[in-house]
């Protein structure tokens, strides 16, 4: 009989384990985790950004015309805003001397552009096809701008300075969350 009683014990006590682990909760952390795992196998950077879907036309009246669209012309006239700064050599001197922050990002987004405009003229891409990878590389680049550990990716581009196809690629690895 005790050893009967143990075993309902025994085996009670391996259900509630059994029942824990599968439950509901851990269920959805044990999915979100190997979501979370195949999608940093699938990018090898994630940056946060508040870009909008859309301008308003008060900002399209604002920037230059631009070949691939008004939206790229638009990401350009950002990318300039958030990257290049000027400030005077000395107080009072009317020389300014232009800084621009995270100059790998930003020289590689410029490669693109030119790469791109190239491809066009020779008839291997399309402008809209174009336009679409050179509006993402500018938004990565934006989004860039306001994170803090950047160091890897702009590694990344640097090493791959020689080729805009594989500077395009680096961008490419890049997954753009946002808030909404």
């Amino acid at each position: 009989m005790l050893l009967l009683i143990s075993c309902a014990g025994m085996s009670n006590a391996f259900s509630q384990t059994l029942f824990a682990s599968y439950s509901k909760e851990s269920w959805g952390a044990n999915k979100t985790a190997s979501a979370k795992a195949e999608a940093k196998s699938t990018y090898k950077w994630e940056f946060y950004s508040v870009m909008p879907d859309s301008f308003d036309a008060s900002t399209f009246r604002s920037v230059e015309e631009d070949d691939l669209g008004q939206r790229v012309a638009c990401l350009k006239t950002l990318v300039d805003k958030y990257y290049i700064h000027k400030e005077e050599i000395v107080p009072g001197d009317p020389t300014l001397r232009t800084i621009i922050h995270k100059p790998n990002i930003y020289n590689a987004a410029r490669k693109v552009e030119k790469h791109l405009k190239k491809e066009i003229k020779r008839g291997n891409l399309t402008v809209q096809q174009a336009a679409e990878e050179l509006a993402f590389v500018l938004e990565v680049a934006i989004a860039a701008i306001d994170e803090a550990d950047t160091q890897s990716f702009e590694s990344s581009l640097r090493a791959s300075k020689g080729s805009a196809d594989q500077q395009i690629s680096v961008f490419k690895q890049v997954k753009i969350n946002r808030p909404y």
